[in-house]
């Protein structure tokens, strides 16, 4: 039986968005970085690829303080080794989404057809779904058809601060929890169904 890769835990705690980033223990590559915090995505991830999971130990890593960078708005792009654990056609899908630069969008359809895949846009979205890198492996760039804002693993509000912070050059003011408490809040009041 091969040994079970062990994969350790480090956190970033960012005003906007906080991190939990999974790093394989033998090459620091990325294996999962966990939008809003959360731990349970990891877990489930790692519990899918018989990874053992341990506290990072140390001060600090090249992921954490590049993604502290980038959200910082100071990088961007990423110098990480990366490890994205998926089916080929996820691995496929991530690797177009390396190519759209920092500041820009494309949509599903313009992402399947770069990957020889014409029609395949919700295969694509669910590839996307699954990326286990988020903003290292931008799949935030990645927009509806008419440019409209969809679904994204970190929730819509964080796709657009994300989006924000590249397009305007400057972190922006408000935070995804913000946008989601007000939306939240406004729904209450039954303003919008």
């Amino acid at each position: 039986m091969p040994d079970m890769p062990t994969w350790r835990i480090d956190r970033l705690a960012h005003r906007a968005l906080p991190l939990v980033i999974a790093l394989d223990a033998e090459d620091d590559a990325v294996v999962y970085i966990s939008l809003g915090g959360r731990m349970r995505n990891i877990v489930e991830h790692a519990m899918r690829h018989n990874a053992v999971l341990q506290p990072e130990r140390r001060a600090t890593t090249s992921a954490r303080a590049q993604l502290r960078e980038y959200l910082d708005g100071h990088r961007q792009d990423f110098q990480l080794r990366t490890r994205a654990l998926g089916t080929t056609f996820q691995r496929k899908a991530w690797s177009a989404l390396s190519d759209i630069p920092f500041g820009e969008t494309r949509s599903y359809i313009a992402q399947a057809k770069s990957i020889g895949v014409d029609g395949g846009a919700r295969a694509v979205g669910r590839a996307n779904g699954a990326n286990p890198i988020s903003i290292v492996v931008p799949c935030h760039r990645v927009l509806g058809a008419s440019g409209s804002m969809t679904g994204f693993g970190g929730g819509v509000d964080t796709k657009r601060w994300l989006l924000a912070l590249e397009r305007d050059g400057h972190v922006p003011s408000w935070t995804p929890a913000e946008r989601s408490a007000r939306r939240a809040s406004v729904a209450q009041l039954g303003l919008f169904a």
